[in-house]
């Protein structure tokens, strides 16, 4: 359980550099301000794979020039989502065996 601060602080580090990452592409993208207004309202309410599709998308059609950056970019922007999901799949993991060791704890009364 020590480590879990430190978990909390890596993934709030990389959804801070996804959310960075994410910005960066949608200010560069060949979009009117309207269109960029309304995916920054969408964002917050739209599932990991589709933000992801959009990123992919945002850096296809960035105005910035299609380089060598911009696909380092992606891979990190990938390997963070990974990171994370990896990190949810451990922590709703390590949740459900407290919740059945608290369920045994009830069921049994010393």
């Amino acid at each position: 359980m020590s480590d879990e601060p430190h978990h909390l602080t890596e993934l709030e580090q990389n959804a801070k550099a996804l959310g960075e990452q994410l910005g960066y592409l949608l200010h560069g993208a060949d979009l009117p301000d309207e269109e960029k207004s309304a995916w920054l309202t969408l964002i917050p309410h739209m599932e990991m794979e589709h933000i992801d599709h959009l990123m992919f998308a945002l850096a296809r059609y960035n105005v910035a020039p299609a380089n060598e950056a911009i696909t380092e970019v992606v891979v990190e922007i990938e390997t963070a989502k990974e990171y994370l999901e990896e990190r949810i799949t451990v922590a709703a993991a390590t949740a459900n065996e407290a919740f059945d060791e608290i369920e045994t704890l009830l069921a049994d009364p010393v």
